[in-house]
């Protein structure tokens, strides 16, 4: 979702190239990352641990290795407006489909405890 971000707000034609190249790339680790996951949490007491786990430590690829304020505003100019909502809420209801995640509040959470309200002009909840 965010390399289709960068896509939508890309301006330079090379650029948008290579990115569709790596989201062509991309989309095939996600498949088999995501129904292994599936399978995997299949399993009621594997699910409860992983979320267990994913409630109290899950943050947005970078946010260990990249300043906060940095990745604040990485993800702040990617997902702002109306579709960088959509886009965040994309990454979440593809979370919950995965067992023992049907809940789960990550992404758009995340972003609006750690993104100014303004940067990212999205509405309230």
């Amino acid at each position: 979702v965010s390399y289709q971000r960068l896509v939508a707000l890309g301006r330079q034609p090379v650029l948008v190239d290579v990115l569709n190249r790596v989201i062509r790339d991309e989309a095939i680790h996600f498949h088999f990352y995501f129904h292994e996951a599936k399978a995997r949490l299949a399993d009621r007491r594997t699910a409860r641990i992983a979320r267990f786990f994913i409630d109290r430590l899950w943050a947005p690829v970078g946010a260990g290795v990249r300043p906060k304020g940095e990745l604040r505003t990485v993800i702040g100019t990617m997902y702002a407006g109306a579709d960088g909502l959509a886009a965040a809420r994309r990454i979440d209801a593809t979370i919950r489909q995965l067992p023992g995640f049907e809940d789960v509040a990550l992404f758009e959470a995340w972003t609006r405890r750690n993104v100014d309200a303004a940067v990212l002009g999205w509405p309230a909840h």
